[in-house]
């Protein structure tokens, strides 16, 4: 998916990004990605692996709505873990976006996504590795700018 010149993409991938902010302030509240979390009205699949045109954000807007759906995505899946409410048709869309290339531009990602395939005790092992490079660098991220001005 594309977004920028038609002014209504854009607003989708805006309302996607205020979500995505909600959600990682949420998750700083449990020091980490767990289930139970509003993610908002985007939807993450649509965001995973788009692309933004010059003049309606660049590097660091594709960046922060990758990142930002790998984290839904993430919280979705554990929490189906955690509820025992996992599907054969859940874990299919997870394995063929997997083989599909999609996590591959986001690796910590790709390895938490791999180990939720096996299960909730595997997955859990890598959660700590997403929030701490996709949520928390986001916020250092922007401390780090406004120290800069």
């Amino acid at each position: 998916m594309r977004f920028g010149g038609r002014h209504e993409d854009f607003g989708e991938a805006r309302n996607a990004i205020r979500d995505i902010l909600f959600l990682y302030r949420d998750l700083t509240d449990y020091n980490g990605i767990s289930g139970d979390h509003d993610t908002g009205t985007f939807k993450p699949w649509k965001f995973l692996d788009c692309s933004v045109d010059d003049g309606y954000g660049g590097p660091e807007t594709e960046k922060l709505l990758h990142q930002g759906a790998a984290v839904a995505l993430l919280c979705e899946m554990i929490d189906w873990w955690m509820l025992g409410s996992v599907s054969d048709s859940d874990i299919d869309t997870y394995r063929a976006a997997m083989e599909q290339g999609r996590f591959d531009h986001l690796p910590t990602a790709r390895v938490a996504v791999a180990a939720g395939l096996e299960g909730e005790e595997a997955m859990i092992a890598r959660l700590d590795a997403v929030y701490e490079e996709y949520v928390l660098a986001y916020f250092a991220h922007l401390s780090r700018a406004r120290r800069e001005v």
